[in-house]
């Protein structure tokens, strides 16, 4: 762990290089995200040693640690990796652990300390611009304090910023009974699911399962990747065993968070065949559901929807549970459930030196103006409105 001389105040950043020394870091990690805004479970140290493990090869870890008088009060789980970018040069790119099995990402800092460990994180990086082309921040949730503080400050700096909307992610937060909740969805979607489930029973021998005991979820990987290989994600590649990281990914979480009782999957059987999954995680009252396959034999029933239906149905009369997180997906079909929705945002920000500002040049005023040629001549193109140029 080498520290660096950056330092302001009695605040000082230290470079988290080594994989044993990240390893060293986890009651330390987990004390402070205890103490943020953003204690979620993608967050936790077990996540990212799960992760770094599962898809960590090609990229360097960069995780700065930020102390005040020796404690640590910030934690920025940064990685540094050499990426092409948009196929016309090869670049370093700097950014948060995280890739598409991420729901949320963000600083982990203690309450209160955010602007002054947000200052000296963007002072080194600045300090440091011989490391980066690209300073890339994907899925931070705006309503996350060091998000509000970090557009702010660079809406200051004279370096090209592209601020992107990125994913959706609505989430139902659990009060009153299932009753209650359930009458005050709308009438198509309440009939469309009485018709769900009414297929499903005529179907007969359905059973829901929940699985939880760590001794019990090591069978349920070859159930669940044995629906995932004859679910529609298989023929485009995405299935999990046509993404060998993503399978390892799940095998390390089921056995780290399995023995902490984060885990439980839900399973849908016809027959003691399992036909869909979901694979939540849950931690401090929150419910994420990570992934959810069906086979689409039984598409004709929807599965999928039966399954989400009782499990949501369940998730009420579970003590402890306040909100059930769709984890940065977004989908028309879950407004049906709730109207609460997260927005996130995905940043990019390019340094000073020649390179990086040419590629931010392309990247906030070539593309956007592209993109605008073509909405105004009658094409579709999707940009954010975030996006501006600095």
């Amino acid at each position: 762990m080498a520290a660096s001389p950056r330092c302001i105040n009695r605040m000082q950043i230290q470079v988290v290089s080594e994989y044993d020394d990240f390893m060293a870091l986890q009651s330390v990690w987990n004390d402070v995200l205890s103490k943020s805004h953003s204690d979620i479970v993608c967050l936790t140290h077990e996540w990212f040693e799960c992760w770094w493990r599962s898809f960590g090869m090609g990229r360097n870890l960069f995780i700065l640690l930020i102390t005040e008088n020796r404690e640590v009060i910030g934690i920025a789980p940064f990685c540094l990796r050499r990426a092409t970018y948009r196929n016309i040069a090869n670049i370093n790119e700097i950014g948060f652990c995280a890739n598409s099995v991420s729901p949320r990402t963000d600083f982990i800092v203690v309450k209160d300390k955010e602007r002054a460990v947000i200052d000296l994180v963007v002072e080194y990086l600045l300090g440091h611009c011989h490391l980066w082309h690209i300073f890339r921040l994907q899925k931070i949730c705006t309503e996350s304090p060091t998000y509000k503080i970090l557009r702010a400050l660079l809406s200051k700096m004279r370096l090209p910023t592209r601020i992107t909307e990125g994913n959706r992610s609505p989430y139902i937060h659990f009060e009153g009974d299932w009753g209650t909740y359930f009458a005050h969805r709308s009438r198509k979607f309440k009939s469309s699911m009485r018709n769900k489930l009414n297929r499903v029973n005529r179907f007969g021998d359905a059973v829901i399962e929940r699985v939880e005991k760590k001794e019990d979820l090591d069978r349920c990987l070859a159930m669940i990747c044995d629906v995932s290989s004859k679910s529609w994600k298989h023929d485009v590649g995405k299935s999990l065993p046509k993404r060998p990281d993503q399978m390892a990914f799940y095998k390390r979480i089921t056995k780290t968070l399995g023995e902490k009782g984060w885990i439980k999957i839900w399973l849908l059987k016809h027959r003691d065949c399992c036909i869909a999954f979901e694979y939540h995680l849950v931690y401090k009252g929150v419910v994420y559901p990570i992934r959810a396959d069906f086979d689409e034999e039984y598409n004709a029933i929807s599965p999928g929807s039966f399954l989400e239906y009782n499990v949501i149905k369940r998730i009420f009369d579970d003590a402890g549970i306040q909100q059930y997180d769709f984890c940065g997906d977004y989908y028309k079909y879950m407004l049906n459930w709730t109207p609460l929705v997260r927005e996130y945002a995905n940043i990019a920000v390019f340094n000073s030196e020649f390179v990086s500002r040419s590629l931010g040049w392309i990247e906030c005023r070539l593309i956007p103006a592209i993109k605008k040629g073509i909405r105004l001549s009658g094409g579709d193109s999707k940009e954010g409105k975030l996006c501006r140029r600095r």
